[in-house]
């Protein structure tokens, strides 16, 4: 994960500007996954700032969503099976 350091106090400018980068980031994210026929979720409630990545017809178990979670410190693969 990319650190920010600010010299001096927040601009709105600036909080614009890297909200517009991260809705690029997302629909990008978004974009990449449906290519590969995956469903995504985006869970940034209560400091969760996970992805979650899921794909119900690859799974071991059939028609059981397999869902791997993804944050900046760790990545969990689990299964419903």
């Amino acid at each position: 994960m990319t650190e920010v350091t600010l010299q001096s106090a927040p601009s709105l400018d600036t909080l614009i500007e890297k909200s517009q980068e991260l809705c690029n980031l997302f629909a990008e994210v978004k974009a990449l996954a449906n290519s590969m026929d995956k469903d995504i979720e985006f869970n940034c409630d209560y400091g969760a700032n996970e992805v979650n990545i899921s794909e119900w017809n690859s799974s071991a178990c059939y028609g059981e969503d397999e869902i791997t979670t993804v944050s900046a410190e760790s990545v969990w693969h689990s299964s419903n099976c």
